[in-house]
Order: structure tokens, then C-alpha cells, then sequence
């Protein structure tokens, strides 16, 4: 099939076989995940996100970034706890969050939650140093 115009049901085609490409460069090493996509007619641009594969996934790419910051040290991430009866785990930080960047997971069902680094720490049972 060739493409004579992008529209929003060929792109969708174009992405998922793009990313099928770049998920071929997992072998190397490494992970790319595309971005949102602007098009026109003739023309479509789209953001890459690339990171090693020894970062983990783009939360923990992302904590790895800023966990100084925000008072905390790298054996946050991966750490454990227990709320409502029920065992979850941090991940990691959303990019580009500005509240409630901290992201943890119930280990029950693998459903993800936002909430703030103060909030996560005493989840942690532990105080932020700032």
C-alpha cells in the first residue's frame, strides 16, 4: 500500500510500523518510544523518546533525573509498601508532571497511581529531608 496523503487512519498504520522498526533496536540496547504526531497533507513530525534499557522504563528513567531534587536517593525506586491491606511498589516519576509526579503500582492488580513525593514518603515511612 502506498501512501499518497497523510490522514489520521494511515498514520495510526505508519506509527504502529515505525515503532515495530525502532523495537527492533531493543537488541542494542536500547528503548525508543514515539511521541505524539502533527501532520499535514505531505509532511508528519513526531518526538522520539529514547533511553537505555539498563534505565528501566521512563519512570525510572525519569526519577534517575530528579530524585535529588526532590530529597529523596536512588534506593527509593523499586521500594515497597504496604496501603489499604494491599502491597505496592514505586516506579518511578512521570515526565512532565508538575504535581503528583511520583508514580507507584498496586502489585495485586498492576494498576498504576500518581501522588506527591511527601505523600509517597510517608508511604515509605520515611520523612523528606527538606
Amino acid at each position: 500500500m502506498k501512501i499518497e496523503s497523510f490522514n489520521k487512519n494511515n498514520l495510526s498504520e505508519v506509527r504502529a510500523q515505525i515503532q515495530e522498526k525502532l523495537n527492533e533496536l531493543k537488541e542494542l540496547g536500547l528503548i525508543i518510544e514515539l511521541g505524539n504526531i502533527s501532520y499535514s497533507d505531505l509532511t508528519f513530525t513526531t518526538k522520539m523518546t529514547c533511553a537505555l534499557s539498563s534505565a528501566g522504563n521512563k519512570y525510572s528513567a525519569e526519577f534517575m533525573k530528579k530524585y535529588m531534587i526532590h530529597g529523596m536517593s536512588k534506593e527509593h525506586l523499586g521500594k515497597t509498601f504496604m496501603l489499604n491491606g494491599q502491597k505496592h511498589k514505586f516506579i518511578g516519576f512521570k515526565p512532565g508532571a508538575r504535581t503528583n509526579i511520583a508514580i507507584y503500582e498496586n502489585l495485586a492488580n498492576c494498576q498504576g497511581y500518581r501522588t506527591s513525593v511527601p505523600q509517597l514518603l510517608s508511604y515509605l515511612g520515611e520523612q523528606n529531608e527538606f
